[in-house]
């Protein structure tokens, strides 16, 4: 007999029956807070020991401070346990390229959420598994090191979605996960990772029509349990004007999984990717759609989201992550961790200034001109990154400076300025919803 049940327990796992069970769910109508963030490209301590080779990848132009990764995730740990958080959702590229090693590290540094009772939901991105550009670093040299392959991923990650999922899709790494009874979260595995080995890092962003079609079967249950499913996904799923490559966006299926999410009344999406704070709207046969994508936890602002949900409202706000605070708690000594939300800012625009400067050297105009156009545009990028553009617009565009790219307009990046100050229907850092447990939204 004992036999007979170990299988049929075996069967339920891989016909993707329910292992999250009541012990670790919350009654319907409950509170929550979730916290959101994404895009961590977290690399192995091991991998990078702030030689030559590592200053390269320190000083890429899109400000990641890849140097304090660790840190700033165990800050965020801690913020997330403080701030008795019901889950955490990690929206892929959670590491650097792959790296075996910086899995397993970042799998550890997650763990005290676990044992705290926090849910933690991972969703890989396109750096996550099989990239070919896994490395590490050592003094002037790079040196290859495994990447992971889907199971490995999973394996890693067991206890962070996987494990305790309620429902599995057999054709990725989606799945479907209660907070509470009336909660759920449906992770959704949108990367062509299958085809890294072959033709290099693929950023292109799918969802298989098979998920498509457990995602459907998900949806209708959700509904015949009366609950309200939140999806994430890596890549951008709603049409984003002020994404300028499809790149960034998922391209297949996209639209039907829109037309799913709006048949089922399922409103919010959270996604990364794009490294940039960003909240839009898309209406699908007459629904409003929202997604919400959040700033890289490891650029400029340092931006998580909080997610509260009370009785059937329904708020999102970008939050700085404050790592000075962590490291004094800490005792640490490091005067950039001290001051962190003013060297990660900074750091933004050194970074940018250089590769601006870089972009204009063979432009004929004076090196004074030069330095004066690239530092506001370099400034500028960490307010747009962040979803601050509105806290300067007025400034910049009455500024000389402004005036003096709009006169070499071609030469100077005039275009990309111009994106970064067009000005948003919605705010970029704080929304709220009404009716998100019942069967109507308003906003």
């Amino acid at each position: 007999m004992k036999k007979v049940f170990i299988l049929l327990f075996c069967l339920c796992l891989l016909c993707g029956c329910n292992t999250n069970t009541s012990e670790n769910v919350k009654p319907a109508g409950s509170d929550l807070k979730i916290m959101v963030a994404t895009d961590m490209h977290f690399l192995a301590s091991d991998y990078h020991d702030g030689g030559e080779a590592s200053q390269a990848i320190y000083n890429v132009r899109d400000g990641k401070i890849t140097e304090y990764g660790k840190e700033i995730m165990m800050a965020f740990v801690d913020t997330c346990i403080q701030e008795n958080a019901d889950a955490v959702v990690l929206t892929g590229d959670l590491t650097y390229n792959g790296e075996k090693a910086s899995h397993e590290e970042l799998a550890t540094i997650l763990q005290p959420l676990d044992d705290a009772g926090i849910a933690v939901l991972v969703t890989p991105g396109n750096h996550d598994i099989r990239n070919p550009n896994a490395y590490s670093f050592s003094g002037s040299e790079a040196f290859y090191e495994n990447t992971v392959e889907a199971i490995d991923f999973e394996t890693i990650y067991a206890n962070f979605g996987f494990e305790d999922a309620y429902k599995r899709d057999e054709h990725s790494l989606s799945y479907l996960y209660k907070i509470s009874e009336d909660v759920w979260f449906m992770m959704i595995d949108c990367n062509g990772y299958e085809w890294n080995s072959v033709f290099g890092l693929n950023s292109e962003g799918k969802i298989k029509q098979e998920t498509l079609e457990w995602a459907e079967d998900c949806f209708k249950l959700a509904k015949k349990k009366n609950a309200t499913i939140l999806t994430a996904t890596h890549h951008s799923l709603l049409k984003n004007e002020y994404i300028h490559s499809e790149d960034y966006r998922i391209t297949y299926n996209a639209n039907n999984f829109m037309e799913l999410k709006a048949k089922y009344e399922s409103y919010v999406n959270f996604s990364g990717h794009i490294h940039t704070q960003s909240i839009v709207a898309n209406d699908v046969s007459d629904v409003s759609l929202y997604e919400f994508t959040t700033e890289s936890l490891v650029v400029g602002g340092n931006n998580y989201g909080e997610v509260n949900i009370q009785e059937d409202q329904f708020t999102y706000e970008a939050k700085s992550l404050d790592v000075d605070s962590w490291a004094k708690k800490q005792g640490l000594t490091d005067e950039n961790l001290l001051n962190f939300h003013e060297y990660a800012w900074q750091h933004y625009i050194d970074v940018s200034v250089d590769h601006f400067m870089k972009n204009y050297a063979n432009i004929d105009v004076d090196e004074k001109t030069k330095l004066e156009v690239a530092t506001l545009i370099a400034t500028m990028n960490p307010y747009y990154f962040s979803g601050r553009v509105d806290e300067v617009r007025d400034e910049v565009l009455a500024g000389s400076s402004y005036a003096k790219i709009k006169q070499f307009s071609d030469a100077f990046s005039s275009s990309y300025l111009d994106s970064m100050l067009a000005k948003r229907p919605l705010d970029q850092r704080k929304f709220e919803l009404s009716g998100i447990r019942k069967n109507s939204l308003k906003k």
